[in-house]
């Protein structure tokens, strides 16, 4: 394990899982972070079922900051499903980061978790805050289609399917999940006795607290409808494409993808007023590399001069990648986005937020030779 061989630590891992050695738990739940380990580190660590989950939840709180690990350690309790686990998967449905929010529920579905009337209490709090961030977004689907904007429109629709699974999957282990399936079944079928079928359905397994929110969700209805009454519970307006695309950029990050953040940067022609160059000049310091180069980008071809101020205040490392982007000296291919775009073409199926971080590792390299390839 001292050794700084990948080799070595890996030979390690595999004997601490063979001997059943629990004292070194904590040294195999640190490879989950080392590269070309975490997946063998992964695997012991599900050997060793309930065991391990102590020192997981403590090595998740450790690293609490890394999303990345925090789904991997997610996942590995996931598998374990005691009281201990469950307990501490539901509690990371109150976190604020939407992506681990979607594998604790996936996790507790696996489970069979079946909640206390107190957790109950808590879920159908989340579901109406859920609704909400639904409601959000069919008002930007109604704006987007309304001004003709296809390519933000795919990607406003693309949110709300993501939202509306996540919604499903929390209905699903508040409720008797077999009841709440059939519902979304008849929902989707789209006829008038099915979705008459489904509401009716949503009145009997349905808490009062929630109901009429969900109802006028589901409900098969035309979109301005669907909003006009959700905004009853949600008050909100249907805002025009200008102040559409500032609230996009502006979104938290738990509440939109990074990518639908990054298309609508790349779709802004250029910066118009002074709310908007704020907002954009902000994003220069976002701590997502994509969002950084496509703020730089949309900058460059639109107002440069509001880049020289701002970059005095950067971080060298990331002054000197934005310079290129703002002087024009970067190739486009050797941006975030594209390399995204590259990948999403070959793995179809997989969204661009997960392709993001493999995309940071690639490299692009303009005239490939025999010195290159090394």
């Amino acid at each position: 394990l001292r050794d700084n061989s990948v080799e070595s630590k890996r030979l390690a891992i595999y004997m601490i899982g063979k001997f059943r050695l629990t004292d070194l738990l904590s040294e195999v739940c640190g490879c989950l972070r080392i590269p070309g380990l975490a997946k063998d580190a992964f695997e012991v660590l599900k050997t060793f079922g309930p065991g391990t989950e102590d020192e997981l939840v403590n090595f998740y709180l450790i690293t609490s900051g890394n999303t990345k690990l925090s789904r991997t350690i997610l996942q590995l309790l996931g598998k374990i499903c005691t009281t201990k686990t469950m307990e501490f998967l539901f509690s990371r449905l109150m976190s604020n980061s939407r992506q681990l929010k979607e594998i604790a529920v996936k996790c507790l579905i696996d489970c069979k978790f079946n909640p206390s009337e107190e957790e109950k209490k808590r879920l159908n709090q989340l579901i109406s805050e859920v609704i909400g961030s639904i409601t959000w977004y069919l008002s930007a689907k109604i704006s987007l289609e309304r001004d003709d904007d296809k390519f933000l429109l795919e990607k406003i629709s693309r949110e709300i399917n993501r939202w509306n699974k996540f919604l499903l999957n929390i209905l699903s282990i508040t409720y008797n999940a077999g009841s709440i399936s059939r519902i979304w079944e008849n929902i989707e079928n789209g006829t008038i006795e099915s979705v008459i079928y489904a509401l009716g359905m949503t009145d009997i397994v349905v808490s009062d607290s929630i109901k009429p929110q969900l109802i006028s969700l589901l409900d098969v209805v035309p979109d301005e409808d669907k909003i006009m009454n959700l905004f009853q519970f949600f008050p909100g307006e249907i805002p025009d494409h200008k102040k559409l695309l500032e609230d996009i950029i502006n979104r938290d990050y738990n509440l939109i993808s990074l990518w639908t953040k990054a298309c609508t940067l790349r779709n802004i022609t250029s910066i118009k007023c002074d709310n908007m160059a704020e907002s954009v000049t902000a994003l220069l310091f976002s701590p997502e590399e994509l969002i950084q180069e496509e703020s730089a980008n949309l900058i460059a071809r639109s107002k440069p001069e509001l880049y020289k101020s701002a970059s005095q205040r950067m971080p060298e490392s990331i002054k000197t990648r934005l310079d290129k982007i703002i002087s024009g000296s970067t190739d486009k291919k050797e941006l975030l986005f594209e390399k995204v775009e590259f990948l999403s073409n070959y793995f179809e199926g997989i969204s661009e937020d997960e392709l993001l971080s493999l995309a940071c590792e690639m490299k692009y390299i303009k005239d490939l030779d025999r010195e290159s390839l090394s």
